[in-house]
């Protein structure tokens, strides 16, 4: 267990943690770097495209210091036309919030997204059954996976009758 670098601070603003700790400096006319460090590990993060960790903080290739033992609790979402895919390397907590604990090594997370389309249903006096979506009335909107194939079921309401099914 060695150091690992927690902060950096060129001319004043603070940079994201680099990966593999380059970073670049515009000379000024007063320049500084601040490097701190713990004693501790990396956790690096491998984003996909759409999702927000942390609600935007922590991007593709970031790294945050956690000292040898401690834990590092970080929120997940995607944005809209995505939702998140897999989260690798730590513990979902249930509520949009993921922790990896103990940690004793340099960690890797890999969070995925996957593409969606909204699907558009404008109905009046019908139903529509779907095992995605359940059961909906008259006018909705859900999300779907890319290449989902989607059944589902539209059934008039008593008295009326279906006329006919566009998409």
């Amino acid at each position: 267990n060695g150091s690992t670098v927690s902060k950096v601070t060129i001319n004043g603003k603070e940079v994201a943690v680099s990966a593999n700790n380059r970073y670049t400096l515009t000379a000024e006319e007063t320049n500084s770097v601040v490097v701190e460090t713990i004693g501790g590990y990396r956790v690096t993060f491998n984003v996909a495209n759409a999702i927000l960790v942390d609600g935007g903080a922590i991007t593709n290739g970031m790294v945050r210091a956690v000292a040898s033992g401690g834990s590092l609790t970080f929120s997940v979402e995607a944005v809209e036309g995505h939702r998140v895919g897999q989260v690798i390397g730590a513990t979902d907590n249930g509520d949009g919030t993921y922790t990896v604990s103990n940690v004793t090594a340099n960690k890797t997370i890999t969070i995925t997204s996957v593409k969606q389309y909204k699907v558009t249903y404008v109905g009046a006096n019908t139903s529509v059954y779907s095992p995605v979506f359940g059961t909906a009335y008259d006018n909705f909107e859900v999300w779907v996976d890319n290449n989902a194939t989607v059944n589902f079921t539209v059934n008039a309401d008593n008295g009326y009758t279906l006329l006919s099914v566009n998409g």
